[in-house]
Protein backbone atom coordinates (compact mmCIF):
# COMPACT_ATOMS: atom_id res chain seq x y z
CA UNK A 1 0.00 0.00 0.00
CA UNK A 2 1.40 3.39 -0.99
CA UNK A 3 0.14 6.40 0.87
CA UNK A 4 0.14 9.92 -0.46
CA UNK A 5 1.26 12.50 2.05
CA UNK A 6 0.87 16.21 1.59
CA UNK A 7 4.23 17.91 1.92
CA UNK A 8 2.86 21.08 3.44
CA UNK A 9 4.42 24.14 1.86
CA UNK A 10 6.60 22.21 -0.57
CA UNK A 11 5.68 20.98 -4.02
CA UNK A 12 7.63 17.75 -4.13
CA UNK A 13 6.42 15.64 -7.03
CA UNK A 14 9.50 13.59 -7.87
CA UNK A 15 12.81 12.26 -6.63
CA UNK A 16 14.50 15.22 -8.34
CA UNK A 17 12.25 17.68 -6.49
CA UNK A 18 13.05 15.94 -3.21
CA UNK A 19 16.79 15.89 -3.88
CA UNK A 20 16.71 19.60 -4.75
CA UNK A 21 14.72 20.33 -1.59
CA UNK A 22 17.29 18.51 0.58
CA UNK A 23 19.94 20.95 -0.65
CA UNK A 24 18.06 23.74 1.13
CA UNK A 25 18.24 21.93 4.48
CA UNK A 26 21.99 21.26 4.74
CA UNK A 27 23.45 22.26 8.13
CA UNK A 28 26.98 20.85 7.88
CA UNK A 29 30.14 22.45 6.51
CA UNK A 30 30.96 21.51 2.90
CA UNK A 31 34.45 20.36 3.86
CA UNK A 32 33.05 17.59 6.11
CA UNK A 33 30.19 16.58 3.82
CA UNK A 34 31.20 13.01 2.95
CA UNK A 35 32.47 12.14 6.41
CA UNK A 36 29.35 13.58 8.01
CA UNK A 37 26.91 11.89 5.63
CA UNK A 38 28.52 8.47 5.95
CA UNK A 39 28.31 8.75 9.74
CA UNK A 40 24.78 10.17 9.62
CA UNK A 41 23.32 7.40 7.47
CA UNK A 42 24.85 4.80 9.78
CA UNK A 43 23.28 6.54 12.75
CA UNK A 44 19.87 6.64 11.09
CA UNK A 45 20.00 2.95 10.14
CA UNK A 46 20.89 2.25 13.77
CA UNK A 47 17.86 4.23 14.93
CA UNK A 48 15.64 2.29 12.51
CA UNK A 49 16.99 -1.00 13.81
CA UNK A 50 16.57 0.22 17.38
CA UNK A 51 12.85 0.78 16.82
CA UNK A 52 12.50 -2.79 15.60
CA UNK A 53 14.68 -4.23 18.38
CA UNK A 54 12.64 -2.52 21.10
CA UNK A 55 9.43 -3.85 19.57
CA UNK A 56 10.88 -7.37 19.45
CA UNK A 57 12.01 -7.13 23.06
CA UNK A 58 8.56 -6.00 24.15
CA UNK A 59 6.80 -8.55 21.95
CA UNK A 60 4.79 -5.89 20.13
CA UNK A 61 4.64 -4.69 16.52
CA UNK A 62 7.09 -1.94 15.62
CA UNK A 63 5.60 1.56 15.58
CA UNK A 64 4.82 1.98 11.87
CA UNK A 65 4.92 5.78 11.96
CA UNK A 66 8.26 5.80 13.80
CA UNK A 67 9.65 3.38 11.20
CA UNK A 68 8.41 5.64 8.40
CA UNK A 69 10.03 8.68 9.99
CA UNK A 70 13.36 6.87 10.31
CA UNK A 71 13.13 5.72 6.68
CA UNK A 72 12.61 9.37 5.74
CA UNK A 73 15.78 10.35 7.60
CA UNK A 74 17.66 7.61 5.74
CA UNK A 75 16.21 8.82 2.43
CA UNK A 76 17.43 12.35 3.20
CA UNK A 77 20.94 11.00 3.81
CA UNK A 78 20.77 8.95 0.60
CA UNK A 79 19.73 12.06 -1.35
CA UNK A 80 22.60 14.05 0.10
CA UNK A 81 25.12 11.25 -0.48
CA UNK A 82 23.94 10.90 -4.07
CA UNK A 83 24.53 14.64 -4.55
CA UNK A 84 27.94 14.46 -2.91
CA UNK A 85 28.99 11.71 -5.32
CA UNK A 86 27.49 13.49 -8.33
CA UNK A 87 24.41 11.31 -8.83
CA UNK A 88 20.73 12.07 -9.08
CA UNK A 89 18.32 9.86 -7.16
CA UNK A 90 16.82 8.83 -10.50
CA UNK A 91 20.24 7.62 -11.66
CA UNK A 92 20.74 5.67 -8.42
CA UNK A 93 17.28 4.11 -8.86
CA UNK A 94 18.05 3.06 -12.44
CA UNK A 95 21.51 1.72 -11.52
CA UNK A 96 19.93 -0.43 -8.81
CA UNK A 97 17.18 -1.77 -11.09
CA UNK A 98 19.74 -2.57 -13.79
CA UNK A 99 21.97 -4.37 -11.26
CA UNK A 100 19.10 -6.40 -9.76
CA UNK A 101 17.56 -7.27 -13.12
CA UNK A 102 20.96 -8.52 -14.27
CA UNK A 103 21.29 -10.64 -11.14
CA UNK A 104 17.80 -12.04 -11.66
CA UNK A 105 18.65 -12.96 -15.26
CA UNK A 106 21.86 -14.69 -14.13
CA UNK A 107 20.17 -16.37 -11.17
CA UNK A 108 22.48 -14.58 -8.72
CA UNK A 109 20.02 -12.55 -6.67
CA UNK A 110 21.09 -14.53 -3.61
CA UNK A 111 24.82 -14.64 -3.05
CA UNK A 112 27.82 -12.49 -2.15
CA UNK A 113 29.67 -9.72 -3.91
CA UNK A 114 28.67 -6.60 -5.80
CA UNK A 115 29.44 -7.98 -9.27
CA UNK A 116 27.78 -11.40 -9.21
Amino acid sequence: MVEEVTCGRHEIQSLADYQNWTRTKVKYAPEVELEYLHAAISEEVGELNGKRAKALRKGVPADREAIGLELGDILWDVARLADAYGYTLDTILHMNVYKLEGRAERGTIVGNGDYR
